[in-house]
């Protein structure tokens, strides 16, 4: 069995090809999260790096988080790869995200793992549709002023939110492509958390012409009703 990673920003995204990657039979070693040189926020969604704790907790992995940021980037993920390796650890899992393939295969290989794309065949509806029939519970925590106003911050991701964005679209005239990093999600419960995160209290931030939901208190509650998946 493969071991690897799984590249988490705790997204819809990343939570899907970590389920995926193990129905393909992967075995997931460490999620790994990349957080500013502050160890206080990650870097993706800007949530902070103790949310993305407790998600790896609630769900029961470990979880590696790299400090780096700007041109160290590669040449730490590269160090951690090489780390990992000496583990036996020889692949990382990727979401569709807004990476570009090509940087990530040519990364890769370069850092002696293979990359896996769970996702590569599903469009962003594919993805949201899985993710509610399995019966995850995830938000918005950014959006893009243009685009979105305060309102679809913490808005649940279900089949209501994909119609009223896809009509947005629409109206909108995106390009092809043009939806990408509109908005970003986090994922808070579903059948492969042990338990419920709850966020407690929050407040909405514009800056730099996206909106951000930030998060303040963090709490957890039980689990109601969902199903439960052997992924842990």
């Amino acid at each position: 069995m493969n071991q690897v990673f799984v590249s988490w920003s705790g997204g819809k995204d990343s939570c899907l090809a970590y389920c995926k990657a193990i129905e393909n039979g992967l075995k997931v070693r460490y999620l790994v999260n990349i957080v500013n040189d502050d160890g206080i926020f990650e870097c993706t969604h800007g949530l902070p790096a103790s949310f993305l704790k407790l998600q790896a907790q609630a769900i029961g992995i470990p979880m590696i988080q790299l400090r780096t940021s700007g041109e160290k980037y590669e040449a730490d993920l590269k160090s951690l790869c090489h780390r990992l390796k000496l583990q036996g650890i020889d692949g990382a899992v990727f979401g569709n995200g807004d990476v570009k393939h090509e940087w990530v295969n040519k990364f890769c290989q370069e850092a002696g793992v293979k990359a896996y794309f769970p996702l590569d065949e599903m469009g962003k509806d594919e993805v949201i549709k899985q993710l509610v029939d399995l019966e995850f519970e995830a938000i918005t925590v950014t959006a893009r002023e243009d685009v979105l106003d305060e309102n679809w911050l913490g808005r649940r991701i279900d089949h209501d939110f994909l119609t009223r964005f896809n009509e947005l679209k629409g109206i909108m005239s995106f390009t092809p492509g043009g939806a990408a990093g509109v908005y970003h999600t986090t994922v808070l419960d579903g059948p492969i958390f042990k338990y419920r995160l709850e966020i407690k209290r929050s407040s909405k931030e514009l800056r730099n012409g996206f909106w951000y939901l930030n998060v303040i208190e963090i709490g957890k509650s039980l689990k109601m009703g969902l199903r439960s998946l052997a992924y842990a």
